[in-house]
C-alpha cells in the first residue's frame, strides 16, 4: 500500500487512520460516522487500497495540509480529526466519540480557541465542533449547539458585551432562496 500525502505535503498517514472512523463513508455501505470502515485495519490502514472510494482517494485531514501543525496534532495522536468543510468555509474538529473531549486538552484547546477568534476576525465562518450528531460553533469563550450532524446552518458572528465583557455572539440568519 502507498503512503496518501496531500499535494506539496511531506505528511504520510502512516498508522493514522481515525478519518475512516469518524466519518460517513456513503459509498462504503453507507458507513456510519463513529464506526470504523469495514475496509479500515485500525492503526494499519485500507484492505482496499487500490480500489477505496474515490472520496478517501481525495480527502485529507489539515494536519496533511497545515505544516504549522506539530506531530501531535496528527489526529491518532491528537483524538480528533481536524478538516476543512467542503468549499472551505468552516474549519472542523470531529471528535472520536471514544473521546470525545481530547481537543478539550492541552495543548490544543487554547490554540484552538484561539484558531476559532483568529478565523471570525478574518471574515471566515470559523471552527466548527462536531461530537456524534451534535454540531457546535466554537468561539473563543464557549461553544454554541447549532444542530445536528447534518445540519447547514447559516450563521454570522456579532461582537456584543455581555455582563462587562466583549464576546461573540452566533447570529443566525435564513437560509439562502434557491
Amino acid at each position: 500500500m502507498s503512503e496518501p500525502t496531500a499535494s506539496g505535503s511531506s505528511r504520510s498517514c502512516g498508522t493514522c487512520s481515525l478519518c475512516c472512523k469518524v466519518f460517513d463513508i456513503p459509498p462504503v455501505d453507507a458507513k456510519p460516522a463513529g464506526k470504523w470502515c469495514p475496509n479500515c485495519n485500525p492503526g494499519r490502514g485500507c484492505s482496499v487500497w487500490s480500489d477505496r472510494p474515490q472520496m478517501c482517494r481525495d480527502y485529507f485531514c489539515h494536519w496533511h495540509t497545515d505544516q504549522s501543525l506539530g506531530p501531535e496534532w496528527r489526529p491518532d495522536t491528537a483524538k480528533f480529526v481536524l478538516s476543512r468543510e467542503p468549499g472551505g468555509i468552516w474549519l472542523s474538529i470531529v471528535a472520536d466519540m471514544a473521546q470525545p473531549n481530547a481537543w478539550r486538552r492541552e495543548p490544543y484547546h487554547a490554540k484552538l480557541r484561539h484558531l476559532a477568534q483568529r478565523l471570525i476576525e478574518s471574515g471566515t465562518n470559523g471552527l466548527m465542533l462536531i461530537e456524534g450528531d451534535r454540531k457546535s460553533v466554537v468561539l473563543p469563550d464557549r461553544e454554541v449547539v447549532i444542530g445536528t450532524r447534518t445540519t447547514h446552518a447559516n450563521v454570522r458572528f456579532e461582537k456584543a458585551v455581555v455582563n462587562g465583557v466583549q464576546r461573540y455572539e452566533v447570529v443566525f440568519l435564513e437560509p439562502a432562496a434557491a
